[in-house]
């Protein structure tokens, strides 16, 4: 899977990008809910799942303080962010209401 500076580089698209840790629980009970909207939203927007142990920069860039922590981006930069596990219709309706749709 591409990094989130490699998917912020190559689209035009707005960007998901779920930051999580592996040792996180609430992370591990969020991805299936994140995989599922990933399927149905994929027209709308380019999603991405980063893993601190493999881009430790990240939290460091977007001062990421919890997992998990979903950061909503238009043109590289974040507009919005969920945190926390959050049920799918949360979600969803968060990710409107930050990109406006």
């Amino acid at each position: 899977m591409a990094n989130l500076k490699e998917v912020l580089n190559s689209t035009k698209k707005d960007v998901i990008a779920l930051v999580k840790a592996n040792w996180c629980s609430y992370c591990k009970k969020l991805l299936p809910t994140f995989e599922e909207i990933t399927v149905e939203l994929a027209s709308e927007y380019v999603f991405v799942i980063v893993d601190v142990d493999a881009e430790p920069e990240v939290p460091k860039e977007y001062n990421v303080t919890g997992f998990p922590t979903i950061i909503c981006m238009r043109d590289g930069k974040e507009i919005g962010r969920e945190v926390g596990f959050k049920s799918k219709e949360a979600l969803v309706q968060g990710f409107k209401n930050h990109f406006g749709k």
